[in-house]
């Protein structure tokens, strides 16, 4: 109302000039519309604008304690926590960010300005004017207000300016211009990034031998750190998603390079905070994001708040971290897993102690060598077979892979085994057959463990086999599974206490499976079935080691079995575990024969004058070889209703001794789902040629 009255009879400023303010203008102002809060181009926005303007003002805050006559320093702190209050009262009226400017504060300081009274009088001015001359201002040509930013500029930096920082140093001219265009095309952040840049650190050490055990030292210690740490990530993870270490290495040397040129130290992936992320609900990597951001401006802004806490506190917080991700509890489900983990554990945990986390590590690793040389007695067979490659894999079947792993599988060759789990898709079956390894320790299964819960997950399926014989001399699931005994003497005691020893999972699910289908099972049954299927011509060239995971239906005289046998001895020995029906079919005339599925070996034996037994339907014969000494007794058996129920069903390998029947899918190890197809085929045909009708 003063700017608007007549001073002497005169009016300060012409009318037109003037602005009337309504008298209710407080009751039209609206909060500002936070709709957007959750799109992440609000957040972009947001942090890019704090950054240009605190670095615009840490700029310019530099800049006026250079042209303060009195030569006193500005509190950063306090500066940046009034522009942060001003800017959030300016952005609730509609308002842009706040900063401080160099042009205006050099203006003030050049008219003799020497208190904050100035800045408090500058600012009352700027809302007079945007307040009651606003078109008065819009009337103001721009290169008027060009020219006072150029003058000013001038000002601050004129070409006597140039001469002195040449004397400083030529490279600090280079970098003056460099920064200077940088800014110009890439704005000020990028600018100021690509300025920083260019002040490369000292290598003048990088011909010294501390150099390099320097930057060695810290390149293992940091590597280290953060692939623990990742793999603690993913145990923590509730969703079981498994880190791409390769990825995520790289990205922390780059991170530790771009740190290291701008005066940092390295990055690690770290526990604790990782571990703060996941327990508040932490799901994407914007969690990391926002987490680097608020502590870029915590050092930014507030650094003197970070200096105030007390150092116990933050001791107490890693403290209590520590405890969630490994308290007293876990001791125990170490020890349960076998005593030989918990010792490797205290033992490396004292030796990292003692000696660093490097010479911790290392010694920690050759200590469980030892102890898995000592458990499992094939220290020899170890260093024998380490450089060899120990793992196969092949698909199989569409979407159905099987991968064997020969020899030995621990710590150190796991990297082979990792790389093929992650060539298969997690949506497909897989079956990883260990019936020709030694030995698995801990360190395998435990990540087998994991990388079944993610096909589980995806949609798939993982199966570990050939582990019986491992499981019944381990203390646990995840424990070691050692065939430190010979299978003779171990087999002994296996089937004196086949009902007490401890089963493997897949011994487990047959169990439950035979239970369901009214069988008796057996984990390790007694030598007479070594004879009974020796009377089979598929054994006549194979010598049987051992069977097991017998299952019984003895009202239909149907038998299922796992047969380990071989072909050959010493270096052509040719190990092989299938798993059979041995089924005495009652009150029906059984010929000799042996039906397999037709293939082009098959076909090509038909031009060699080998002919197959035909049964007059067409599908049937096309599908099927089928041999045998007495065509016209296998025709018999062979009816319209046993075709038809053959063809509508996988095919199998059977053979007839004349008195049962052998049936067989794979000539592998099967897995549990390929066990239960197998014995409910024979189940059903046993139904159905008890019952011709159905």
């Amino acid at each position: 109302q003063m700017i608007g009255t007549k001073i002497n009879g005169q009016s300060f400023f012409p009318e037109e000039y003037l602005v009337n303010i309504p008298a209710d203008w407080m009751s039209s102002w609206r909060l500002p519309d936070f709709s957007g809060i959750k799109e992440g181009s609000f957040w972009t926005a947001a942090v890019t604008l704090t950054f240009i303007a605190s670095i615009e003002s840490l700029l310019s805050i530099k800049g006026m304690d250079r042209l303060d006559p009195y030569k006193r320093k500005s509190n950063v702190n306090k500066d940046l926590r009034a522009l942060g209050i001003a800017t959030a009262v300016s952005g609730l009226l509609g308002g842009l960010s706040v900063v401080t400017v160099i042009a205006r504060s050099s203006v003030n300081v050049s008219n003799g300005a020497k208190t904050r009274a100035a800045n408090f009088f500058h600012g009352i001015l700027i809302l007079i004017f945007i307040l009651f001359l606003r078109s008065l201002l819009t009337q103001i040509p721009l290169p008027a207000l060009a020219a006072i930013l150029v003058f000013t500029g001038y000002k601050l930096l004129n070409p006597s300016q140039f001469s002195r920082i040449a004397d400083i140093g030529l490279e600090q001219l280079f970098l003056f211009f460099f920064t200077l265009f940088a800014t110009l095309i890439y704005g000020l952040i990028f600018g100021i990034a690509l300025g920083m840049l260019g002040r490369l650190p000292d290598f003048s050490g990088i011909k010294e031998g501390s150099f390099w055990t320097a930057a060695v030292t810290l390149t293992f210690i940091a590597s280290i750190e953060s692939l623990l740490s990742i793999k603690g990530m993913d145990r923590l993870d509730p969703y079981k998603r498994k880190s791409n270490v390769n990825k995520d290495l790289r990205a922390l040397g780059i991170a530790t390079a771009v740190s290291g040129l701008l005066g940092g130290l390295s990055v690690v992936t770290v526990i604790a905070r990782s571990s703060v992320n996941v327990s508040n609900g932490a799901k994407t990597r914007a969690a990391n994001f926002f987490h680097g951001i608020l502590i870029l401006i915590f050092i930014l802004f507030l650094r003197s708040l970070l200096t105030q806490i007390p150092l116990p506190a933050l001791a107490a917080i890693l403290v209590f971290t520590g405890y969630k991700l490994l308290n007293p509890s876990q001791f125990s489900r170490i020890a349960d897993i076998g005593l030989e983990q918990l010792f490797l554990f205290f033992f490396t945990l004292f030796a990292t102690l003692i000696y660093g986390l490097i010479f911790g590590i290392a010694l920690g690793m050759l200590v469980t060598l030892v102890v898995q040389f000592v458990m499992t007695r094939s220290g020899m067979d170890i260093l024998r077979y380490l450089s060899r490659p120990n793992t196969l894999l092949y698909e199989e079947e569409d979407q159905k892979f099987i991968l064997n792993i020969n020899y030995f599988s621990n710590f150190l060759n796991y990297p082979r085994l990792k790389s093929k789990l992650d060539s298969v898709p997690p949506t497909s079956t897989l079956i990883a057959d260990f019936s020709n390894s030694s030995f698995v320790d801990h360190t395998v299964m435990e990540h087998l463990a994991g990388y079944i819960e993610l096909f589980e997950q995806k949609g798939g399926s993982l199966e570990l086999v050939g582990l019986d014989m491992s499981a019944a001399s381990a203390t646990h699931p995840l424990g070691v599974q050692s065939k430190a005994n010979k299978p003779g003497s171990l087999l002994g005691g296996l089937r004196r206490n086949s009902g007490t020893a401890r089963l493997s999972a897949k011994q487990e699910k047959l169990s439950e499976f035979s239970v369901m289908n009214g069988m008796n099972f057996t984990s390790w049954p007694t030598p007479d079935w070594d004879a009974k299927l020796d009377q089979f011509n598929y054994f006549k060239y194979r010598r049987i080691d051992y069977t097991t995971n017998l299952l019984a239906h003895h009202s239909r005289q149907l038998f299922a079995i796992e047969v380990s046998s071989h072909s050959g001895e010493f270096i052509m020995k040719d190990s092989q575990q299938l798993a059979c029906v041995v089924w005495e079919p009652q009150g029906v005339e059984l010929p000799e024969f042996v039906l397999d599925r037709e293939r082009i070996f098959e076909r090509l034996a038909h031009f060699a004058g080998v002919k197959d037994i035909l049964t007059g339907q067409i599908k049937f014969d096309h599908r099927f070889a089928l041999k045998g000494s007495n065509a016209k007794a296998i025709r018999s058996f062979f009816t319209k209703e046993c075709t038809d129920f053959l063809m509508s069903n996988p095919s199998f390998h059977m053979e007839s001794n004349g008195t049962a029947l052998l049936i067989f899918h794979k000539e592998r190890v099967a897995s549990v789902e390929e066990f239960k197809l197998m014995v409910n085929f024979a189940l059903d045909w046993a139904e159905q040629m008890s019952n011709p009708s159905l």
